[in-house]
């Protein structure tokens, strides 16, 4: 996936999601990913004619997205690293003749996670968040 496919996920499935169910003054938590740190979500800084420098907004700006910015290396801070976990232990020991015949595999496992499992994730963000600024980038119990 690059930037553009990343806006257009941001734009017809996230941002519609948000403002319909989130309250008011949500934030984003996204990681250090390129695609999320690009030019075209973040803007960038430009020279004017007459040298003076200015910034472009992004799509994050220009949407009115208000983000958390993440310590530059965060699993703790990352849900995602949890389910990745969740399928890997579930394909210890097996073995695939194809990268295809992973990937079903894979798909399948990844149909079968509860959405408790989902709903207990995003509710402990404040608490990873409140554990990784205590532990000051240090681990963290998760």
């Amino acid at each position: 996936m690059d930037a553009a496919a990343y806006k257009n996920i941001m734009e017809i499935q996230m941002l519609p999601f948000a403002n319909q169910t989130m309250p008011l003054g949500w934030m984003l938590y996204q990681d250090n990913d390129s695609k999320h740190k690009s030019r075209l979500m973040m803007g960038r800084l430009v020279t004017l004619q007459n040298g003076t420098r200015s910034r472009l907004p992004g799509w994050f700006a220009a949407n009115r997205v208000q983000l958390i910015n993440p310590p530059p290396y965060s699993p703790d801070l990352n849900p995602i690293e949890h389910l990745w976990s969740f399928v890997k232990s579930r394909l210890m020991g097996k073995k695939f003749d194809s990268k295809a015949a992973l990937w079903v595999h894979i798909q399948r496992l990844w149909a079968t996670i509860r959405p408790s499992l989902l709903k207990n994730l995003v509710d402990s963000m404040l608490d990873r968040l409140n554990e990784a600024i205590k532990a000051k980038e240090g681990p963290t119990k998760y």
